[in-house]
């Protein structure tokens, strides 16, 4: 499955503060060589410090259930835990690691990326950040299944947002004594301007 989605955001000072407001105007998603569009109108909306700590997170999207509305919520306090890095005060030199732990209902996500170094990405300042560190466990039918993570980030320096990712999770399965894996390769780019 391949999900894309078109919107804006924004980033305004706030006090000492920053506010970061997206909208989601259209998502198109491909899954089993069908696409579907749908116009969520979904507004996200983050009070964050200078140095990138998320105080506060605001949600709305009016076509969705109380059910839809609160899961969704969760899921996108998940992302923005993942796609936002705090930086700390005394700056970041390679070698450098952000770590971080998702729960994902299901199960784990941990990342943990280190930074190899500066590089310009589209004519901004970026971090390459390695992932091989990382590790993946989610529980299924009453078994654990632990995974591994291997791939790079590009982070914007400017605004600590994942501007492109390219990860692979790589899970091994056993089901009635055969063995196999499962594979996710996942890309994610987000157009900074």
């Amino acid at each position: 499955m391949r999900t894309f989605s078109k919107g804006t955001s924004q980033v305004k000072q706030s006090g000492d503060n920053l506010l970061i407001e997206v909208s989601i105007d259209e998502l198109v998603m491909n899954a089993n060589g069908q696409q579907q569009k749908s116009s969520p109108e979904m507004k996200i909306s983050m009070e964050v410090t200078p140095h990138g700590k998320v105080l506060d997170m605001d949600f709305a999207a009016p076509e969705l259930s109380p059910a839809e509305f609160l899961q969704t919520k969760q899921l996108l306090g998940n992302v923005v835990k993942q796609s936002l890095v705090a930086f700390p005060k005394e700056g970041i030199n390679k070698g450098h690691k952000f770590e971080n732990s998702v729960d994902l209902g299901i199960g784990t996500m941990k990342s943990v990326g280190r930074v190899l170094g500066e590089t310009e990405f589209r004519s901004r300042e970026t971090l390459v950040v390695d992932f091989d560190e990382s590790t993946a466990s989610f529980d299924f039918e009453g078994t654990n299944i632990q995974g591994i993570i291997k791939g790079y980030g590009l982070m914007d320096v400017a605004t600590g947002a994942w501007s492109y990712s390219e990860l692979l999770i790589d899970m091994p399965l056993e089901h009635q004594g055969e063995k196999s894996n499962l594979y996710v390769n996942q890309v994610v780019e987000i157009f900074l301007e």
